[in-house]
């Protein structure tokens, strides 16, 4: 049960390179009702300036690419570490970007 309750509060597994989607069971939904569209991941931003590596720049990416969620830094609101990680709602139905470039100014 630990695991079911992981996927459906952190929304994204996988499953033999599959995306698994689990929500709370409804027994007065319909098959239709439960097709989720959206899904949470997180994303790893990765050479970006030092400088730039903290929570506004985060939420800025963030809403280029989906719903901003939460951004992983400290109490200073810097991250730590080689990547600024960023947790999405994003579309099921889009593509996924990989290796856009983003210009920062």
């Amino acid at each position: 049960m630990q695991g079911e309750r992981k996927a459906l509060d952190e929304g994204l597994w996988m499953f033999n390179k599959e995306l698994l989607i689990m929500e709370d069971y409804v027994p007065s939904k319909t098959v239709d009702e439960y097709a989720s569209s959206h899904v949470l991941i997180w994303i790893r931003v990765a050479n970006i300036p030092l400088g730039t590596m903290n929570r506004k720049t985060g939420e800025l990416i963030g809403r280029w690419i989906g719903e901003f969620q939460e951004v992983d830094v400290n109490e200073d609101g810097q991250a730590v570490g080689q990547y600024l990680r960023i947790k999405v709602r994003i579309r099921v139905d889009e593509v996924i970007m990989r290796g856009s470039l983003l210009s920062v100014v």
